[in-house]
């Protein structure tokens, strides 16, 4: 693991920083100016390296080292606890795969569902009897239905759908960017004591978390069965009378797309969640444990990090609620999850009552 990280850095160093040991602060920077003239090849010396800045280098500065590397390691934590789950993400992906993208990578930590699906639509209803009745799907469909008028009803502009997914996946990408400006702030000034070579471990820790989100996005028709029925309803509006007296109406159709889904129950599925369960949580261990052993970061960065880290977080968890409320204005996509023995009865119920 720790060659194939070496040939990584190897190839992306000269990217990242002119010296493998650098600093912002003045004093911290000539007391390493210092130690360089003593030991040219500060990378393959590394450990010496560092040996000589903290002989060298003032207490105060030393202290401020030692609570920088204390707030990061409160990240992966923090971030963890305030981002989407990855089931939140799989159903935004529903209605906007750029969306669950965006969200995806303004986030550095990703975990399956903690605290349950949110999932206020209509899975309680279907399963509240054990054989299925005409009074559960009458309710489930008139359930269904409100949920559609309520996003039908009249909304300014700035709550049309397209406009929603495409101002929020901008920020989210910007919040995503400032991440990534933060993980190779972190990645130039900061050295890890475990593994002080090596230059992209904070870089390949975020990647990877990112990309088992974007893994699940992009795979979500193996954990789920999909049934998507659109439909199309015009909606009449009298107009003034003609000239030969009668009243004429007009009316515009409004489209909208049910998606009715329910889990696979299939060898795959569960071979790529426990995937990302045993991935996820690995990822989590293995950032905390790099950050908390981080040297050369101020507590001043440390903070500026975290807040960025945890701004991308915070607006992907509330942005991720809002697009997955059932009776937000202007939706056009209702994300019904359906238990797997009711799917066929539910797909046909939907398609002779709206398609």
């Amino acid at each position: 693991m720790n060659l194939h990280l070496y040939a990584t850095t190897l190839l992306i160093q000269p990217c990242l920083c002119y010296y493998h040991f650098d600093s912002r602060d003045g004093v911290a920077r000539s007391v390493i100016e210092a130690c360089r003239t003593q030991i040219p090849d500060e990378s393959g010396q590394c450990y010496f390296m560092i040996r000589c800045i903290i002989d060298n280098i003032p207490s105060e500065i030393n202290a401020r080292w030692s609570a920088g590397a204390s707030i990061l390691a409160f990240i992966p934590t923090i971030v963890a606890l305030m981002s989407n789950s990855i089931q939140e993400t799989i159903s935004i992906a529903d209605e906007s795969v750029l969306l669950a993208v965006a969200l995806s990578v303004s986030s550095i930590t990703a975990f399956n569902s903690r605290f349950g699906d949110r999932v206020e639509r209509l899975s309680d209803i279907l399963s509240k009897e054990k054989e299925w009745g005409h009074t559960n799907i009458h309710t489930a469909l008139w359930a269904l239905e409100n949920m559609m008028a309520e996003a039908r009803k009249p909304h300014p502009w700035w709550q049309n759908n397209n406009m929603q997914i495409y101002a929020t996946s901008l920020v989210a990408l910007v919040l995503g960017a400032g991440v990534w400006y933060e993980v190779y702030e972190i990645t130039r000034y900061g050295i890890i004591v475990f593994a002080c070579p090596i230059k992209a471990n904070v870089a390949i820790w975020v990647a990877l978390s990112q990309l088992i989100a974007l893994l699940n996005v992009l795979c979500r028709s193996v954990l789920f069965e999909f049934h998507t029925i659109q439909i199309r309803k015009k909606e009449s509006r009298p107009r003034a009378a003609s000239s030969n007296g009668n009243a004429a109406s007009q009316g515009k159709t409004q489209c909208s797309t049910i998606v009715l889904r329910c889990p696979r129950d299939t060898s795959l599925r569960w071979a790529l969640h426990m995937f990302t369960a045993i991935v996820s949580f690995s990822m989590y261990a293995y950032g905390t444990i790099l950050l908390a052993s981080m040297i050369l970061i101020p507590a001043s960065d440390a903070i500026r990090a975290m807040v960025v880290s945890a701004s991308g977080a915070g607006f992907a968890r509330l942005a991720g609620h809002w697009h997955t409320s059932p009776r937000r204005r202007g939706n056009h996509a209702f994300v019904v999850d359906v238990p797997p023995h009711r799917i066929q009865d539910f797909t046909a119920a939907v398609r002779t009552r709206w398609a």
